[in-house]
């Protein structure tokens, strides 16, 4: 068997060695994004520095790298822990200038150089000028913010690499404020700036590894052996405290059992181990001195034999009952004061042991808590519960002096203690002894004896007997309510946790209140529970949620609650408490609900958040409850988190709201804009609905997921939202246009991207805008794209544009024939056109 020593130690090393891995890693992943981060602002510091210089835009501008010397001179200086490894400055055509210091192993072919081109694509053919490396034609498109990225090189190296353009500023141009008016949403007196070029800096992780592997060295290393070091000393400490005194408890107990008297138990505390102790002591001295006392009058005296067998046993008896209570778990102690009354009433030779203990925390009732009953004896546990202290005026004298009240023969008990006296006749007891069980100065319980079948006289060594007995029992049940007490926080602490969790992982209020509900029930030990929510619009409480009812019941509860207690907790903003339901002035129909339910006490709790009252929570109970302030306080706990849990769905459900109603709003514009558009080229007028129809289902038919098909109808209705830049003259030209004119007509692709990009909520509908007059062999425009370069979307659409086109008249020429246009569309598969796209229309339209 292991010993308690043994388990504590390697539990207390187990929860170290969490503990201790734990905080290690905590600290160690914190200083690395700290490190991190630090690094990071550094090399966003030093690029955004060199390209806001000044020097830099004229050495650019101009073309004159003698310019860059102060400026990379300035960055240098700022570099104290030699962190730079290279640095390029590059314009829109080719790498202007570059280097590395001669510290860095790194060969500058390897570093990728990014490009900011003005205006369109430039190919980086020409280098200017460079001081150590060769002309990079790389290519990217960066934002005007610092762009970072990690570079490992072939050499194990590895850079935090950060890129920024170089602007020029511009006036505010004509351009600028053609783009305002077709409706971009912000446009500042110079939002347009031309690209010189961009800068670059690479940082090397060295001296970041560097104090990473320091922080190792002397920060965690030392904070692990730290908790080792305290963990040991606790270790100790715990044993020395808590194991050391039990074990030798054990051996002096075993020690007396065996008859040594002269042993004492030398521990010095003030908890219930101490408390054990001093009793202990208190004991042997009392059966010493008593031994003792035996010894000398065992010559005179006959029956001195009979006498020493008899304190011989009540030795052994204490000896045994204390040895047993003091490994004891506490689920199992009420078995053992069950066991040890029945031991000592067999001893005594009585018919009835047992123990009261106080029922409330006003100390104003008691409850026979244990008992044990001879054969044929009545037993009387469930009749004496709840007996008022003040009935009994003269016993509660004695025992609150903590005095033994010592009764031989009831008949004789005097008037001023009829109460006690009628309660034992009831009982048909003749002679009773009770002891007080005292703990901390204060009297929680007593422990008595009865005799029913003949009257009975205890020596004072009986009642010395009696008291360590009772002595023993209370500190046991101390113990045990401590523990309970313990418990009861952590299943609390537990329960709360459990329903913050529940909270935390779901927005749906029928599922925490679900979750909710069932904690009440189960850690308050309520029979049921259910959530009323008040509407805000009737100014009614609406059964939510509910735990423990018949099912029956819940359609009643839901529309009987209004005019019930429920409305008092809201109105009056407190718990409503009910001990007697059915007293109450209820409605008959309530009434009824009660009397089928069975439900005898009430609680009411109101939800309130921000200092708005959401609803009630209501707790029911079909047996008497007696709660205390900790059961309370955790009520009113549990209703703050319910009306937590009801706030935060409810401000879920108004942002979805909104959300939909934005969304509403935004496509109502985008048809608005769509119908704006055929308005404008009368003879296209409706062409924009039917085309997003027709797209639709074909996308639909192709397999396009649902998700995708809003905005592919966004894109449709807004695909020739380019065409708003293009003059009337042109638009609207009755005939052929011109090259030149067709020229400007086909830019409108383009002038759609410029429009529609800046807006986040239409990215994914840019596809047919943009590119729906590209074509499957490559000779559409903006782009030139081919095959399935082409985006999905567009594809659909041009097959779907094209015969809508030909299907109506244009100012240039007449509407086609379906048969014709149809023919016209298949002829065109796989080169104007997704082959795969036109069979499919061919089959939705034939």
């Amino acid at each position: 068997m292991i010993s308690i020593r043994t388990r504590l130690i390697v539990l207390i090393c187990l929860l170290i060695t969490v503990i201790d891995a734990l905080s290690c890693l905590f600290f160690f992943i914190h200083t690395k994004r700290v490190q991190e981060t630090v690094f990071k602002k550094l090399g966003m510091s030093l690029v955004t520095m060199l390209a806001q210089d000044n020097e830099v835009e004229l050495a650019l501008g101009h073309a004159q790298p003698a310019f860059l010397d102060a400026p990379i001179k300035r960055i240098l200086a700022f570099d104290r822990d030699k962190e730079i490894g290279y640095w390029r400055i590059m314009n829109t055509q080719a790498v202007f200038i570059e280097e590395k210091p001669t510290r860095v192993d790194v060969d500058m072919k390897e570093i990728p150089a990014g490009a900011y081109p003005q205006d369109s694509d430039i190919s980086l053919t020409n280098q200017i000028w460079t001081r150590g490396g060769i002309p990079n034609v790389a290519f990217s498109k960066m934002p005007d913010t610092p762009f970072v990225n990690t570079i490992a090189t072939a050499s194990g190296e590895v850079f935090y690499d950060f890129s920024l353009p170089v602007f020029e500023k511009q006036a505010f141009s004509e351009e600028a404020f053609a783009t305002q008016i077709l409706g971009e949403d912000k446009i500042l007196a110079e939002t347009k700036h031309r690209v010189l070029g961009s800068v670059q800096i690479g940082l090397s992780t060295r001296k970041l590894n560097e104090k990473i592997r320091e922080v190792i060295l002397y920060g965690i290393i030392p904070l692990g052996l730290g908790i080792i070091v305290g963990g040991v000393v606790i270790t100790f400490f715990l044993t020395k405290q808590i194991v050391s005194p039990l074990k030798h408890l054990a051996n002096v107990t075993l020690d007396i059992a065996r008859g040594n008297l002269s042993r004492t138990v030398d521990v010095r505390s003030g908890d219930e181990i101490g408390q054990l102790s001093m009793n202990f002591n208190q004991m042997t001295q009392s059966l010493e001195k008593s031994y003792a006392d035996l010894k000398l009058e065992i010559v005179g005296h006959k029956h001195t034999e009979e006498l020493l067998k008899y304190r011989l046993k009540i030795e052994e008896l204490i000896a045994a009952i204390s040895a047993n209570f003091i490994n004891l778990a506490s689920q199992e102690v009420d078995a053992g004061i069950n066991r040890a009354l029945k031991i000592i009433g067999g001893f005594a030779g009585v018919d009835r042991s047992y123990v009261f203990q106080y029922a409330d925390a006003e100390r104003k009732k008691w409850d026979n808590t244990h008992e044990w009953c001879a054969e044929g004896i009545e037993p009387q546990l469930d009749k004496l519960k709840g007996l008022s202290a003040d009935q009994f005026p003269w016993g509660m004298e004695r025992l609150g002096r903590f005095e033994s009240i010592h009764v031989p023969r009831v008949a004789d008990m005097p008037e001023s203690a009829k109460a006690e006296k009628e309660l034992q006749e009831l009982q048909s007891v003749q002679s009773f002894v009770i002891v007080p069980m005292v703990y901390g100065g204060i009297l929680v319980g007593f422990l008595g004896f009865d005799s029913v079948r003949s009257e009975k006289t205890w020596t004072e060594e009986d009642i010395a007997l009696l008291k360590m007995i009772g002595e023993i029992f209370v500190n046991t049940l101390e113990r045990k309510r401590a523990e309970e007490r313990i418990n009861h926080h952590v299943q609390r602490l537990t329960t709360l946790h459990t329903i913050d969790q529940a909270i935390i992982s779901s927005l749906d209020l029928h599922v925490i209140l679900g979750i909710f509900l069932e904690q009440v029930t189960t850690k308050l030990g309520a029979d049921a529970a259910n959530i009323l929510l008040l509407n805000p619009q009737t100014q009614k409480l609406e059964c939510t949620a509910s735990h423990g009812f018949h099912p029956d019941t819940i359609a009643s509860i839901s529309v009987q609650m209004e005019k019930y207690h429920a409305s008092r907790a809201v109105h009056e903003r407190r718990i409503i408490y009910v001990s007697k339901l059915s007293e109450t002035i209820i409605s008959p129909s309530f009434a009824e609900i009660l009397k089928d339910e069975k439900f005898i006490s009430y609680y009411g709790v109101p939800l309130i958040t921000k200092g708005q009252v959401k609803g009630v929570l209501e707790i029911f109970h079909r047996s008497p409850l007696n709660p205390d302030q900790e059961w309370l306080g955790f009520l009113e706990a549990i209703g703050a988190l319910a009306a937590i849990a009801i706030d935060n769905a409810s401000l879920f459900e108004g942002m979805q709201h909104t959300q939909e109603e934005l969304m509403l709003a935004y496509d109502v514009t985008i048809e608005g804009w769509s119908r704006a558009l055929d308005l404008r080229d009368k003879e296209t007028e409706g062409h924009s609905q039917r085309v997003t129809e027709m797209t639709l289902e074909l996308a639909r038919a192709f397999g396009v997921k649902e998700e995708d098909i809003p905005h592919i109808r966004r894109g449709a209705l807004l695909h020739d939202i380019g065409k708003m830049a293009i003059p009337d003259n042109i638009l609207l030209k009755p005939g052929p246009l011109t090259e030149e004119e067709w020229a400007i007509m086909r830019k409108h692709p383009e002038y759609a991207h410029q429009l529609l990009s800046p807006i986040a909520y239409l990215h994914n509908a840019l596809d047919i805008p943009y590119c729906h007059h590209e074509r499957w062999n490559g000779i559409g425009y903006p782009q030139g794209l081919k095959g399935e370069q082409i985006p999905l979307a567009a594809r659909i659409f041009a097959v779907v544009d094209v015969y809508d086109a030909l299907s109506f008249a244009r100012p240039y020429r007449p509407a086609w024939q379906k048969d014709k246009v149809i023919e016209y569309i298949r002829s065109l598969s796989g080169i104007l056109f997704d082959p795969r796209i036109v069979e499919l229309f061919l089959k939705v339209k034939m």
